[in-house]
């Protein structure tokens, strides 16, 4: 390994956590959607990654420069937020989201038998919404 193990995997959490959690915060002040739509794609593949590093730690570690590799990709995704053409857009649009939109249905179902559809909080940002709008209009 080029930094060490130890180096290397803290540098890969540092790049792909720390730097777009900050941005996210950013966007997220911001007034446009733009920002907030590309920080949620490349949380989005961040996820996929992590989730991917979980079921297959054992064989990572075999791998030589994998969190060297791995930096390398997350700066890709980083660095290419902006454009359509390149990093967590490109991974998003060609693999995640057809992926989740193949077993969208599937995946719901499996959630809501787990007990796991509390975890959906947009049925009661929807319901707040319209408890906000009701009382206005009483005004």
């Amino acid at each position: 390994m080029l930094f060490g193990f130890v180096l290397s995997r803290s540098l890969s959490n540092l790049i792909g956590a720390l730097y777009p959690a900050f941005k996210s915060f950013q966007a997220l002040k911001s007034a446009g959607e733009d920002d907030d739509k590309q920080w949620l794609t490349y949380w989005s593949v961040y996820a996929f990654v992590i989730t991917f590093e979980c079921f297959f730690e054992w064989l990572i570690y075999w791998i030589p420069f994998y969190f060297e590799a791995k930096i390398i990709f997350l700066v890709w995704l980083i660095f290419n937020v902006n454009t359509k053409f390149g990093g967590a857009h490109f991974v998003y649009s060609c693999y995640i989201e057809p992926f989740l939109e193949s077993r969208e249905k599937v995946i719901d179902e499996i959630l809501n038998q787990m007990g796991l559809s509390f975890l959906d909080l947009s049925s009661k940002k929807v319901t707040t919404t319209e408890q906000t709008t009701e009382s206005n209009k009483d005004k």
